[in-house]
C-alpha cells in the first residue's frame, strides 16, 4: 500500500512537473507572438528558436515562425513553414503568402495563393482583400483580373456587403431589408444580428440592439474573425463587459494570443475592478511583458474611439516604462493631434524622434501638423525626410505643397 501511495505521489508531482512546463512554453508562445506583433523580429526568432515545435501547438508555432522569417524578408524560408499549418491559420497564411508574392510583383504565385485563401470557408471579405494595398502592384495584371472573374462569395456573404454599405450610407430601412433577406436564408445567422444590432443602436434602439448583439455572439461559435469584429466593435461603443466575455470567448479558442490578453486587461482596467486588473497585470509581467506595455496596447484600442481615454493610458505607460520608448511617445502625439492639441504634438513626436530617428511614418504625419500650423517649410522637411526613408505617400505631399 505505501509502495502504491509513493507511486501515486511521483504521478502527482510528475503532473505538476508537465502542467507547469506546458504552462511556460505557452508563456512563450504568448511572448513570441506579442514579439511579432511589435516587430521585435529578432527578439522573436530567437525566442522560437528556443521553443521546441512538439511543445506547443504544432500549427501555430509554423505559423509563428512563418510569419517572423516573413517580417525579416526571408519569403523563401518561410514559405514551407506556412504551408504546413492546417485549420483557420492555413487561411491566414495562404493570404500573407499571397501579399508577399504581390509585393515582389509576382502576380502568377500571389493570385495562386490567394485563390487557395478564397477558395477557404473563412476567407476575407471581397472589400478588405481589394483594398490591400500589397495587392498594388499586380492589382492590373491578366492573373488578377482573371482571378477576379470567379465568384468567390455566396448569397449570403454578398448581402453582408450590402448591408454594410447600406448602413455605412444611413440607409436604416434598406439595411433592415437585407438583414431579413439573410435571415430568410439562414435564420440563426450571426452577421445578420450583428448588422441588425448596429442599425438598432444607430436607432437608438438599445434594448433589441443588446438582443441582437448577444444573439450574435451566441451564434459566432468558434468564428474568430466575427467574434474579433464584434470585440472591437464593443470597444468602440466602450461596453467593457462584454469586452471581458468576449475575450475570455477568444481566449478558449486561442489561449496564446497576446492581442486577447491585452484586451481584457484593458475591460478590466475600464471596468475599474482593481483586484482583478492586478491579477491580469501580474499574469502579464510573469511572460515578461513590462505593465507600461498593457497601457500602451490599452491606448492603441481606444486611441479613434475615445483619444482622451488614450491619453490617459499613454500618460501611465510614459510614467511606469523603465526605459525610454519612441512608441509611446508617437501614438500620444498622434492622439493629440487628432484632438486639435497640435504644439504638444510636436513635442511628443520630437521626443519619439530623439529615441529613435528613422521612423518615416512619424515625419509624414508631423509634416501635416506643421502645414496646419502654417510652416510649410517646415513641412517639405518632414516629407522629403519621410520619402528618404522609404514613405510611399509623401511624394504625393511633396508635389502637392512643395514645388
Amino acid at each position: 500500500m505505501k509502495r502504491i501511495a509513493n507511486i501515486g505521489i511521483l504521478i502527482i508531482l510528475l503532473w505538476q512537473t508537465l502542467s507547469a512546463w506546458g504552462q511556460n512554453q505557452d508563456s512563450q508562445m504568448i511572448r513570441a507572438r506579442y514579439l511579432l506583433t511589435i516587430n521585435d523580429l529578432d527578439s522573436a526568432k530567437e525566442l522560437m528558436d528556443k521553443l521546441s515545435p512538439t511543445s506547443v501547438d504544432q500549427s501555430l508555432y509554423n505559423f509563428t515562425y512563418g510569419m517572423v522569417l516573413l517580417g525579416l524578408g526571408d519569403l523563401n524560408r518561410a514559405e514551407p513553414y506556412l504551408l504546413r499549418v492546417n485549420g483557420d491559420l492555413a487561411v491566414k497564411a495562404y493570404y500573407q503568402l499571397a501579399r508577399s508574392y504581390a509585393k515582389l510583383n509576382n502576380a502568377e504565385k500571389s493570385t495562386e495563393y490567394l485563390a487557395r485563401h478564397l477558395a477557404s470557408k473563412n476567407h476575407y471579405r471581397e472589400v478588405f482583400v481589394k483594398t490591400d494595398q500589397a495587392f498594388a502592384l499586380i492589382d492590373e495584371s491578366r492573373p488578377w483580373i482573371r482571378l477576379w472573374q470567379q465568384e468567390w462569395y455566396s448569397d449570403i456573404e454578398n448581402l453582408i456587403r450590402e448591408g454594410e454599405y447600406q448602413l455605412s450610407g444611413n440607409h436604416w430601412e434598406a439595411a433592415n431589408e437585407v438583414v431579413g433577406k439573410i435571415l430568410a436564408l439562414e435564420p440563426a445567422s450571426p452577421d445578420a444580428h450583428f448588422l441588425h444590432a448596429r442599425i438598432e443602436l444607430s436607432l437608438e434602439k438599445h434594448r433589441e440592439a443588446n438582443r441582437n448583439l448577444d444573439q450574435a455572439i451566441q451564434n459566432a461559435g468558434n468564428r474568430l474573425d466575427l467574434l474579433e469584429e464584434i470585440l472591437t466593435f464593443c470597444l468602440n461603443q466602450e461596453d467593457y463587459k462584454r469586452v471581458i466575455v468576449l475575450a475570455d470567448q477568444l481566449l478558449k479558442l486561442d489561449p496564446t494570443n497576446p492581442d486577447y490578453l491585452f484586451t481584457r486587461a484593458l475591460g478590466r482596467i475600464a471596468d475599474g475592478n482593481e483586484s482583478l486588473v492586478a491579477r491580469e497585470m501580474q499574469e502579464i509581467s510573469d511572460i515578461g511583458i513590462a505593465p507600461s506595455e498593457l497601457y500602451y496596447q490599452a491606448a492603441i484600442r481606444t486611441a479613434s474611439s475615445t483619444p482622451e481615454r488614450a491619453e490617459q493610458y499613454l500618460n501611465q505607460a510614459i510614467s511606469q516604462c523603465q526605459k525610454l520608448d519612441d512608441r509611446y511617445y508617437y501614438l500620444r502625439g498622434l492622439v493629440r493631434k487628432s484632438m486639435n492639441q497640435f504644439e504638444q504634438a510636436l513635442e511628443d513626436m520630437a521626443m519619439s524622434l530623439d529615441i529613435n530617428p528613422k521612423q518615416p511614418d512619424l515625419y509624414f504625419e508631423r509634416g501635416d501638423i506643421r502645414l496646419l500650423l502654417g510652416d510649410k517649410q517646415g513641412a517639405c522637411y518632414d516629407w522629403r525626410r519621410a520619402l528618404s526613408l522609404g514613405h510611399k505617400q509623401a511624394p504625393d505631399r511633396l508635389y502637392k505643397h512643395c514645388k
